[in-house]
């Protein structure tokens, strides 16, 4: 990511529908995971870029972020000082992680690493037994296009290429689904459409744009009401989403 997606995150990831959606989510899911844990039990959220999620993470769980790109943490720091975060690399032994980590955010990181399986390995050593980790990911190769391009993702996820990606690993599956079900066939349609020009819908040369109040109201609304089904489904009720534009996972650590 260069420095004007960042600029365009950080202008609109408070208000528009998918960043708000996908945070009323991972809250939920959150709050469910940790119930039980210790009061000081840490989220770390690695790829935080800049900062909306681990900041309003923070207002419920003690949080902080970390990022390999300056340009992210530069803008985190700026609009939200009262968070504590991060410029390293996760798997840079010679960084402490923070004591109490009980779960890492991986909020639609993988997709930029080339050797995913690699990453999450030497991830998931780092953690303690117990620790989770929570993922979203892009998904359907069909729907790669130029946004995928300019935010330098290596690929998109399906329900059977994202498994392998933690199979060899000292790790038990609780939830993966695929999520933004509700509103994938419009996503669709924009996407094919946009295919024959090799164009973004939005600003930036991204998907990412605006809409009217009310619009952007109703699309957080039906996004976000999947936090009900995927906290079922974490529980062990219910099938996972048939489909949908991304997919989530939550993993595990059992062993060391």
């Amino acid at each position: 990511m260069q420095r004007e997606q960042f600029e365009l995150h950080a202008a609109i990831e408070r208000r528009h529908w998918w960043f708000c959606g996908r945070r009323e989510i991972v809250a939920s899911l959150v709050l469910d995971t940790l119930a039980g844990e210790a009061d000081d039990a840490v989220v770390l959220d690695v790829g935080c870029g800049t900062g909306a999620n681990v900041a309003e993470l923070s207002q419920r769980f003690r949080c902080q972020g970390m990022d390999t790109a300056e340009d992210a943490i530069t803008l985190a720091r700026e609009h939200f000082p009262g968070v504590e975060f991060h410029h390293a690399d996760v798997l840079d032994r010679s960084h402490e992680l923070p004591d109490g980590l009980r779960l890492i955010l991986l909020m639609d990181v993988l997709e930029h690493i080339e050797d995913d399986r690699a990453f999450l390995a030497g991830l998931v050593d780092r953690l303690p037994v117990g620790a989770r980790v929570l993922i979203t990911v892009p998904a359907n190769p069909a729907l790669y296009g130029r946004h995928d391009e300019v935010f330098g993702h290596h690929r998109r996820y399906t329900m059977h290429s994202l498994p392998p990606v933690w199979a060899a690993l000292p790790v038990s599956v609780e939830l993966c689904s695929h999520y933004c079900s509700a509103l994938y066939p419009a996503v669709w349609a924009i996407r094919t459409a946009q295919r024959p020009f090799g164009a973004a819908f939005g600003e930036g040369d991204t998907d990412f744009k605006m809409p009217p109040a009310p619009v952007n109201t109703l699309l957080r609304t039906l996004f976000s009401a999947e936090r009900r089904p995927l906290r079922a489904l974490r529980e062990g009720r219910g099938r996972p989403l048939p489909f949908g534009s991304s997919l989530i996972a939550l993993l595990r650590k059992d062993a060391a």
